[in-house]
């Protein structure tokens, strides 16, 4: 019984191996089978930067391959063709050497001279540390609608120490920048029929009139958070305190506190800024209503939010300015669409904002302006903006808009007569409440090879006491191409030519004694740049500034330098492999 139990049993082993196959009986049917791609192949070269294209290195990629297979008894013999696989080509990418220094130099007509080195710490994850010295100075002249040469030269000099500290959560950084500016207030009025007792005003007499040196000491520090993940607190804290000094009795000492923080939560960001700033000068001012002192905190709580396609950031901002005794508040709304992709978003924006100056604000808007001269406070009461931004092509991004502004006490310049003597080479200001209509179209092109930007704006002022809003340009326009020649083998640069056109019109100024306006000419500003990459360490440099040699005013009197040639050269130096 036993063996007849086990032969049935061996005989039905048999008959069941017959059905089991490793391949089908025609070999031109494909395998059952799924393939698992896990991830991407990922290319690590040594000496690879920036690769324009990845290569495609696929035979040296494992992937896991599941076949539902069984087993066949005898072999089956299979066709193969042996290929070889082509090695991956990398040419004219190899990671270019690094440089901790670089200096450059140039020289010009108009007695121009041009030096800035810099100079920077190791690559490091813990510190880096760096120092940037800076000079750019000219000793020409300008000839006068009376054809008068006067010294109408300047010069920007710096020095800047900045460092930063990476920790585990946070970066710390800090920076200290003395500078000296300066500028000749050479825009002297030279027609006899407005210069009382026809006495043209003599600049070699009275230099501490003709030259200003303005000197400012900035020392910043701020603390950042490091952590980059989307739920995690976000916060920066920077303070800042800037020393200026523009004769020995006239200075300013100018603090800066700002904090800006934000969190995400399940469906919405919440966050807020604040920004207090104080100021104490050393004089007293012209203006009655300017103090010596004043302060000002603003501060902004938001949330941020989307759904779907809609996104709306919705906040309050806070502001209180004490020595002016003024307390605004305004909305700061921005709402947004995005309509196929990003393709187009239209938005619609509503804030507002009560704008303190400096000392040094005000400098750096007009070097020329009278002696004891603070500027007051400007309240915006509201500004609305609705635009469409988005994609024109895939790489042409654009942005157009119109807008609508009202503020108060907004500040004008215009020549001086009463502080200058004759000369009226000085400014002061007048202040009026405004509407502004403003209008605007901005693209742009990004690649490697070549850039273009593009941004046109009009706007119209409605004011309710002054005849123009003075030196403010109605129309302004501005277009500037970059182009780069790139070595075929070598891929990097070999030539970099760049295009800059400016353009301003609509412009008006007063003149001091007969009060009359006059349209100042349109500014029209052609720039022409070239570099040569002699070598990766060398290169050379060619500018051309207004290349057509168009005679027009920044401010009313002062007539700009016209044709302008610059050249020099750029050598890097202390090379890492690291």
């Amino acid at each position: 019984m036993k063996k007849l139990l086990f032969s049935i049993f061996f005989l039905y082993l048999n008959i069941v191996s017959i059905s089991l196959f490793a391949q089908e009986d025609s070999i031109s049917r494909e395998l059952n089978k799924s393939i698992r791609v896990l991830s991407e192949p990922v290319v690590q070269l040594s000496d690879v930067v920036r690769l324009n294209e990845r290569p495609q290195t696929h035979d040296t990629l494992t992937i896991p391959v599941d076949i539902r297979y069984v087993i066949h008894t005898k072999p089956v013999a299979t066709t193969y063709e042996i290929k070889t696989l082509k090695a991956v080509n990398v040419t004219g990418d190899k990671l270019q050497e690094l440089y901790r220094g670089q200096l450059s130099l140039g020289f010009g007509n108009y007695a121009k001279s041009f030096a800035n080195l810099r100079f920077m710490s190791e690559r490091s994850r813990r510190q880096q540390a760096g120092i940037d010295i800076y000079h750019y100075a000219s000793a020409g002249k300008v000839k006068l609608e009376s054809n008068q040469k006067v010294p109408a030269g300047y010069s920007t000099n710096y020095i800047s120490a900045h460092g930063k500290l990476f920790k585990d959560k946070i970066v710390l950084s800090g920076s200290i920048t003395p500078h000296l500016e300066t500028v000749h207030m050479y825009g002297i009025e030279t027609d006899s029929l407005i210069v009382p007792n026809n006495e043209i005003y003599d600049t070699t007499i009275a230099k501490k009139d003709s030259q200003r040196r303005i000197f400012s000491l900035t020392t910043q520090g701020m603390i950042s958070s490091r952590d980059t993940k989307a739920e995690q607190y976000k916060h920066m804290q920077k303070i800042l305190h800037d020393f200026t000094l523009i004769t020995p009795k006239l200075y300013e000492n100018h603090i800066a506190l700002a904090s800006e923080g934000s969190k995400k939560l399940e469906k919405m960001t919440v966050g807020y800024t604040s920004n207090f700033r104080w100021s104490s000068i050393s004089f007293n001012p012209l203006d009655s209503v300017c103090s010596q002192n004043f302060s000002q905190l603003t501060l902004l709580p938001f949330i941020t939010t989307s759904l779907e396609n809609w996104n709306l950031h919705a906040g309050i901002k806070l502001s209180n300015v004490w020595g002016f005794k003024q307390f605004k508040a305004y909305p700061d709304i921005i709402f947004s669409y995005n309509y196929n992709n990003h393709a187009l978003v239209p938005y619609l924006q509503y804030k507002g904002n009560l704008e303190t100056y400096s000392l040094k604000d005000m400098y750096a808007e007009n070097p020329y302006c009278i002696d004891s001269l603070m500027l007051q406070p400007t309240n915006f009461a509201s500004i609305f903006k609705f635009g469409i931004q988005g994609k024109i092509a895939q790489n042409i991004p654009f942005n157009t808009f119109i807008g609508f502004s009202k503020a108060e006490n907004m500040h004008f310049w215009i020549n001086d007569a009463l502080f200058t003597d004759t000369a009226q080479n000085k400014f002061n200001v007048v202040y009026d409440n405004t509407s502004i209509f403003t209008t605007g179209f901005e693209t742009g092109i990004q690649q490697k090879a070549f850039s273009m930007n593009l941004r046109f704006q009009y706007s119209n002022y409605s004011l309710d006491s002054l005849q123009r809003a003075w030196h403010k340009p109605g129309l302004e326009g501005k277009y500037s191409i970059r182009y780069n020649i790139i070595h075929p083998r070598t891929n990097k640069n070999k030539l970099i030519l760049r295009a800059d056109v400016f353009y301003e019109d609509m412009r008006y100024a007063q003149q001091a004694f007969t009060q009359n306006e006059i349209k100042l000419a349109p500014l029209f500003d052609c720039n022409l740049g070239v570099e040569y990459y002699y070598s990766s360490v060398l290169i050379a440099f060619l500018d051309f500034n207004n290349l057509t040699a168009t005679r027009y005013e920044r401010f009313y009197q002062y007539p700009v330098q016209r044709f302008q040639i610059m050249f020099g050269i750029t050598y890097s130096f202390s090379g890492l492999r690291k």
